[in-house]
C-alpha cells in the first residue's frame, strides 16, 4: 500500500512508473488523459470504469453527496464543540484560579475569538487579577 501526497509528487523526480500513473490519474485535466492511462494500466482502467459508472449512476452520485455533505457537517460540528470545550475549559480554570467570574467576564469568554481563547489560555496562570488577564 502506498500514501500518495500529491503537491509533493507532482514535480519529484524519481518517482516509480506506476506511482506516477497514479498521480496523474488524481490530477489529469480530462478525459483523454484517463483514456491514455487506462491503454496500458488494468488497475487504473478499472478504476476509471469504476468512477464512469459511478458518475452515470444517479443513486450513487446521491450517495456520494449524501456522504461528502455528512463528512463536511461532522468536521463543522467537531470544531464547533472543540471550540465550546475550550471556553468551558477556561471558565472553570478561571473560577479557581479568581474565586468568583462575575457576569461581565463569563461574557466576555463566551463572546471570544478562538485566537483571544488560546492567548488567554496561556496567561491564566501568570495573571495577577482577573481584569489584567482578561485585558
Amino acid at each position: 500500500m502506498y500514501f500518495i501526497e500529491l503537491p509533493k509528487l507532482e514535480n519529484a523526480k524519481d518517482v516509480p512508473l506506476h506511482l506516477a500513473n497514479w498521480v496523474h490519474f488524481f490530477t489529469a485535466k480530462d478525459e483523454a488523459d484517463l483514456a491514455t492511462l487506462s491503454e496500458f494500466n488494468p488497475a487504473i482502467r478499472e478504476a476509471c470504469e469504476m468512477l464512469n459508472a459511478m458518475s452515470r449512476d444517479p443513486k450513487e452520485r446521491e450517495q456520494c453527496e449524501a456522504r461528502r455533505k455528512a463528512l463536511l457537517d461532522y468536521n463543522s460540528n467537531m470544531r464547533g464543540a472543540r471550540e465550546e470545550g475550550r471556553k468551558d475549559l477556561l471558565l472553570e480554570l478561571a473560577a479557581v484560579k479568581f474565586d468568583t467570574l462575575p457576569a461581565w467576564a463569563k461574557e466576555q469568554i463566551n463572546n471570544a475569538s478562538q485566537k483571544q481563547i488560546q492567548e488567554w489560555s496561556q496567561t491564566i496562570f501568570t495573571a495577577a487579577t482577573l481584569e489584567m488577564w482578561l485585558a
